[in-house]
């Protein structure tokens, strides 16, 4: 027999005896295969009106700028992209080409 706790969202076997949390409710092998292999990135464990167990989408609680941070390309990605714009004043474009053509890639 398997039981589900919504407050822990974990599975607890028969070898758990009373050690399991008052919550748990009974599960069928059904139930329990529906949930068991699921996308950990997008979806979670959660739980129905009745303690079952049922996978929900992910809520993303990163803040706007940690959200924005992680899909922007890097500094120096976008560094090196407005050097080879130009837009950089024409001394900081020479101490940068000076230190490019002192270590040249490859």
């Amino acid at each position: 027999m398997r039981y589900f706790s919504p407050s822990t969202k974990a599975f607890y076997g028969e070898e758990h005896g009373n050690n399991k949390p008052n919550d748990c409710v009974e599960v069928t092998q059904a139930e329990y295969d529906a949930v068991k292999s699921y996308d950990a990135i997008a979806k979670e464990l959660s739980s129905d009106a009745n303690g079952k167990p049922i996978l929900v989408d992910k809520v993303d609680n990163r803040s706007y700028d940690k959200k924005r941070k992680t899909e922007y390309p890097s500094i120096g990605d976008q560094l090196d992209a407005l050097f080879h714009a130009g837009v950089f004043p024409t001394d900081m474009a020479a101490q940068i080409q000076a230190i490019k053509d002192k270590y040249p890639k490859g």
